[in-house]
């Protein structure tokens, strides 16, 4: 699933998406898409067979009345593209862009989120797949993605995460990058003695412009996460969830996502609840 906040309409969009069974054996993509208007709190179901088709792992963010999506997977063979699609809202109507190379390799699990003040959308890292047994490897390079051309640019970065955070969630604020801890793979998450709570590394992803990773441990007791609803003591490690971030309010939302609870036996739990941290005077 991706989805993104249209300030233009004041609602959260949503599009397509993958279910997992009660053993986790077989899954199911989704092509629908929906649209949350927070003035009434409503649902309201645009499209139940959109055009970029099935489709989960892919990326998409809002620009001036639009989205743009790329990457994903289209099956459940894991077989991944690198097309580009831009959604008109307004009339709800996609169209697949004509791109010239370079464009990123196919992947599933990027993080693709607009720079704020600019044009520009980032794509981060995701994965490949090596058949026959379909072995997932991590991606670590970093692209910008133009609206205004279209074109792919990609980045030279002298510092970046080693390895990724295993299905991480990002989001941006101007002028940093809040990368939130998804974990490895039992789930685990670790803090850095070097850096202040609640922060657990800061990175810089670029020299030129001076943005910067950051890295924000999702536990009530040692960051600032409050829960929109019924509160929870800590948060789990999330994987697969949408993250925005609200500029007009400094908030970011954590929607959905998954994480892995054996100790208690029951083994693969998903995350009921929507977060919020207050990012005023310390990510703007």
């Amino acid at each position: 699933m991706c989805g993104f906040f249209s300030p233009a309409h004041d609602a959260l969009f949503l599009y397509g998406g993958v279910t997992y069974n009660s053993l986790l054996n077989l899954f199911e993509l989704f092509s629908d898409s929906w649209v949350f208007y927070f003035a009434n709190s409503s649902w309201v179901q645009l499209e139940t067979d959109a055009a970029p088709g099935k489709r989960g792992g892919m990326g998409c963010d809002y620009i001036n009345g639009h989205a743009y999506l790329t990457h994903g997977s289209l099956n459940i063979a894991v077989v991944t593209v690198n097309d580009t699609w831009k959604w008109n809202l307004a009339t709800n109507t996609w169209t697949k862009l004509s791109i010239s190379s370079p464009i990123p390799p196919s992947r599933v699990e990027l993080r693709f989120n607009l720079i704020p003040g600019t044009s520009k959308i980032l794509l981060i890292g995701g994965e490949t797949f090596v058949p026959p047994a379909f072995v997932a490897i991590p991606l670590k390079d970093i692209w910008i993605f133009d609206t205004a051309v279209p074109s792919w640019t990609k980045l030279t970065v002298d510092s970046t995460p080693d390895p990724y955070p295993e299905n991480f969630g990002i989001a941006i604020t101007s002028p940093k990058w809040v990368i939130i801890q998804a974990g490895d793979a039992q789930g685990n998450l670790t803090v850095s003695d070097t850096c202040k709570p609640p922060l657990q590394c800061v990175i810089p992803a670029s020299p030129t412009d001076n943005n910067w990773f950051i890295k924000v441990r999702q536990n009530h007791q040692t960051a600032d996460w409050g829960e929109e609803g019924e509160l929870e003591h800590n948060t789990p490690a999330i994987k697969r969830c949408v993250i925005m971030v609200f500029p007009n309010i400094k908030k970011l939302y954590l929607v959905g996502g998954h994480g892995w609870d054996g100790q208690h036996g029951v083994g693969e739990i998903y995350n009921p609840y929507t977060w919020k941290m207050d990012l005023s005077g310390k990510y703007f």
